[in-house]
């Protein structure tokens, strides 16, 4: 249990494993990422954490139950205790960067391409961004009783983080943690972002390639709905009715829309990007994000991670990546759907009527004049 008054505090014994966990020190725990913050468990008032190393960092494809900690095991925190703890601390906002994404469309690639030592640190997917953004949704009201700002400020705290002076955090949430951008973007004030995403028949063949993909999407249906309706959109038709490469479109748009309103906002530091560009043109767009989120990496790092990172699989780098191969795959997926691809962008072209979603989104984070 947390010991705010003292120096050492205990961590709880593992409830999942049942070993005994030693005794852990939380007096830097708002200045080193050791302790990780998994997720919270809001029926039973506790917070677990995981310890990490930075190679548990880079070596974890998502920050939730597939985290590749030092130990295996899990901590418990009071939560009482850990917000009694982060409110005696008051961290200092830091600036984080972000990289948004549609799913499926080289975020994990894009975050660990720009991922280094000293310059870089990469957090992909926290599981309690994807919690709080769902708790958002009850009520989509900024500052609503549904999210208090505490557990999200509190997660800010924690991913704040990083093992050097130098190091910048670089946070890519889950896709659906698009509504919570704005705030997350806002929170400091060199923050900036990228709204990576896929084109639509790209999004259509990602999804409609084999049944479990065709699964998730359906189970996107509910927050698309209710994201297009925070949005002002209020479709008048059983969603749940639909073909699924009717039900991909209508993700789709859910999540186009939220990108539309936030590359309108003046106030943000914000850039689309279009994963295709970032597949044909690494360097560049590497280069550009370094740029935009003030990365203190030169051309070998650059080199390094196009003639490395790119060529390994982003879920798993220890297998190689060929690109050649993906891209035919790809092809030949397009060919085998091609009747429920334009099934697809017809249904879309007929819900957007009014307000089209453009092939390529305004603000590109590269433009190479095409």
């Amino acid at each position: 249990m947390l010991n705010t008054g003292g120096k050492l505090s205990t961590l709880k014994k593992n409830a999942m494993t049942g070993q005994q966990t030693p005794a852990a020190s939380l007096d830097a725990l708002f200045e080193t990422p050791t302790m990780y913050l998994r997720e919270i468990d809001f029926a039973g008032r506790e917070a677990l954490f995981l310890r990490m190393s930075r190679d548990g960092y880079v070596r974890s494809s998502f920050l939730d139950k597939r985290t590749i900690t030092v130990d295996g095991n899990v901590y418990g925190v009071p939560l009482a205790d850990l917000l009694d703890r982060f409110r005696e601390a008051r961290p200092t906002p830091r600036r984080i960067n972000y990289i948004f994404h549609t799913a499926f469309c080289g975020s994990t690639l894009l975050s660990r391409c720009l991922d280094r030592p000293g310059a870089c640190l990469a957090y992909k997917e926290p599981l309690v961004l994807h919690q709080l953004c769902f708790l958002r949704r009850r009520d989509p009201r900024p500052n609503a009783a549904a999210l208090p700002t505490p557990f999200l400020d509190l997660a800010l705290a924690l991913l704040g983080r990083s093992y050097h002076t130098d190091e910048i955090p670089l946070v890519k949430p889950a896709d659906s943690c698009i509504n919570l951008a704005c705030e997350l973007l806002t929170a400091h004030p060199a923050s900036a972002g990228v709204l990576l995403y896929a084109r639509l028949e790209a999004f259509l063949v990602s999804m409609l390639k084999n049944p479990k993909r065709r699964r998730y999407v359906r189970g996107m249906i509910d927050r698309a709905r209710t994201d297009l309706a925070a949005a002002g959109h209020h479709p008048d038709f059983d969603a749940e009715a639909l073909s699924d490469a009717q039900v991909a479109a209508f993700v789709w748009v859910g999540l186009m829309r939220p990108y539309q309103a936030l590359l309108a906002g003046e106030r943000l530091r914000l850039r689309s990007l279009d994963a295709s560009v970032f597949f044909d043109q690494p360097a560049p767009v590497l280069e550009a994000a370094a740029r935009l989120f003030d990365l203190a990496l030169d051309e070998n790092d650059i080199r390094a991670a196009v003639d490395g990172v790119f060529t390994r699989k982003a879920k798993d780098p220890y297998q190689a990546f060929d690109k050649a191969a993906y891209a035919a795959q790809n092809e030949r997926l397009a060919q085998r759907l091609v009747d429920e691809i334009e099934e697809g962008l017809a249904w879309a072209a007929a819900f957007t009527h009014d307000n089209p979603i453009p092939d390529a989104l305004p603000k590109p984070l590269v433009d190479f004049g095409f």
